[in-house]
């Protein structure tokens, strides 16, 4: 107490008379130091929970030094490192009208466990197909639809984590972000996707991935590649020593792509694949100028194609390229259709290589047995897999035909037969069909004359062939012979 100072009032108790004196007498300012008070966690003690906070930044909901310190090292410490704990989204895309989308879960595990985080010890985020998504930080919100959200340039898709909750996703806790008002982005928002618009414009994804606009890629497949194609005609990147896939998924067709320039690309390696869902959709790889593409010349591009013209899908829609020497790129795998000016691209059949059938199996090989339909005729359609170990998706057989002729009368017998996959286009003797011609000379009627030769057919998309006669001069029909055996098959591969 001040010196000098009287008591105002007194008390008694059972230890004798008191003198009672104003607060002012007995704590002056700056008289208690941190020595008198009884800090601790204890009853009674002056602890961290009785500390207010002044929070003038707005960052938390708490209102005293404890709950801060707790949420700093319990929630929002592991929401920092669940963004390096996120894995899956099966096949995520960035359609070309900028549409982000993934299919199947992304999961945050492994990140912590518990009511400061997450009960289950993961955090399901799957994508909503409907509702709202919230807009923020200036840009507006969106609707969710089957195909996703729109991720425009500079745009970022976060998910709020459910700290405190159980595993499931929570639809409403997306946010869609912008950079161009003021935005406060708490620790436990996960970056989902972000868009760049600088370059090719990629889309960044949580799980490792960068996308550009009309690709897809697969979760845990080929691992993405640092630069792809943006759009028809963009210039071609690619990685030193990196084996890419590039998917193109883009309906413009043809889709063009323009290869960089090869002898900036020695050891370089790159998988293109069409996966544009057009039957028809091409996609139409043009090399730098002066470069070639596999074994043809310089300046000559090549496609992929989904269907050829007899229907059938390629088995193998991709093409794979390697730059080995200076102005040359290699075909080391997939299709490898040039570019040429007869036929529309993407209507040559692709056969692959022929499995030629076991020489040590006597099994009967013969498809088919008849006299040959008369002239400018079909034959009904022949199938061809199904059977004598032939397996179904085959397209194309490669058959021994034996034929036999018995002119009609003396003199120049012709007979001409003609193998096709459909029963529209007439073949001539001037188009690219397999044919069989046997030219004779006969001194009287009914001569026999026989032929034998390995051809290969191409089969319509119901593995069927089809037999055209196209000359039968001086032949008596009726009595010829055709036997047709498999010698092969080719699967496109």
């Amino acid at each position: 107490m001040t010196s000098g100072q009287k008591p105002q009032e007194f008390y008694r108790d059972q230890y004798g008379v008191h003198p009672v004196f104003p607060v002012s007498a007995i704590i002056q300012p700056d008289e208690i130091k941190d020595s008198h008070i009884d800090w601790g966690t204890g009853a009674g003690q002056v602890s961290a929970a009785d500390l207010p906070i002044a929070d003038a930044g707005g960052w938390t909901e708490q209102i005293e030094t404890e709950a801060v310190i707790q949420e700093i090292l319990g929630s929002n410490t592991e929401s920092i490192k669940a963004g390096f704990n996120v894995s899956g989204g099966g096949t995520v895309s960035l359609s070309a009208a900028s549409l982000f989308k993934w299919t199947a879960r992304i999961i945050v595990i492994s990140a912590g466990r518990g009511s400061h985080f997450g009960t289950s010890g993961y955090f399901d985020i799957d994508m909503p197909t409907s509702g709202t998504l919230t807009g923020v930080g200036g840009t507006s919100d969106q609707t969710w639809t089957a195909n996703g959200c729109t991720l425009s340039a500079w745009l970022a898709l976060y998910y709020i984590l459910p700290i405190g909750s159980n595993y499931p996703s929570v639809d409403a806790n997306f946010r869609i972000a912008s950079y161009t008002s003021d935005l406060k982005v708490p620790s436990t928002w996960l970056l989902i996707a972000v868009r760049n618009a600088g370059g090719l414009a990629p889309a960044k994804v949580c799980n490792g991935m960068t996308l550009l606009a009309g690709e897809s890629r697969v979760f845990g497949g080929q691992p993405a590649p640092s630069t792809v194609i943006l759009s028809a005609g963009s210039p071609y990147s690619l990685v030193a020593y990196a084996y890419e896939q590039h998917i193109i998924t883009a309906t413009t067709n043809p889709y063009i792509i323009n290869l960089p320039q090869a002898s900036a690309c020695v050891g370089y390696r790159a998988r293109i694949v069409a996966a544009n869902p057009a039957t028809t959709g091409l996609v139409k790889i043009v090399p730098y100028s002066g470069d070639a593409i596999g074994s043809i010349g310089a300046d000559v591009a090549v496609y992929l194609q989904n269907v050829d013209q007899s229907g059938f899908a390629y088995r193998f829609q991709f093409i794979d390229l390697i730059a080995t020497v200076s102005g040359y790129w290699a075909v080391i795998a997939g299709q490898f259709c040039p570019d040429q000016s007869v036929d529309t691209d993407g209507q040559q059949y692709h056969l692959g290589k022929l499995h030629h059938m076991p020489q040590g199996n006597t099994t009967s090989r013969q498809v088919y047995s008849a006299a040959p339909p008369t002239a400018g005729n079909y034959s009904a359609a022949i199938t061809g897999v199904g059977s004598l170990g032939v397996p179904a998706g085959a397209k194309a057989l490669r058959l021994r035909a034996d034929i036999t002729l018995y002119a009609a009368a003396a003199g120049a017998a012709v007979l001409a037969l003609c193998i096709t996959d459909n029963n529209s286009n007439a073949p001539s003797y001037y188009t690219a069909h397999a044919q069989v011609r046997l030219v004779v000379k006969a001194v009287a009627a009914a001569d026999l004359w026989s032929y034998a030769s390995e051809i290969d057919v191409p089969l319509n998309a119901s593995g069927q062939f089809y037999i055209y006669t196209l000359t039968a001069t001086n032949v008596t029909v009726a009595s010829c012979s055709t036997y047709w055996s498999v010698m092969g098959y080719y699967m496109g591969d």
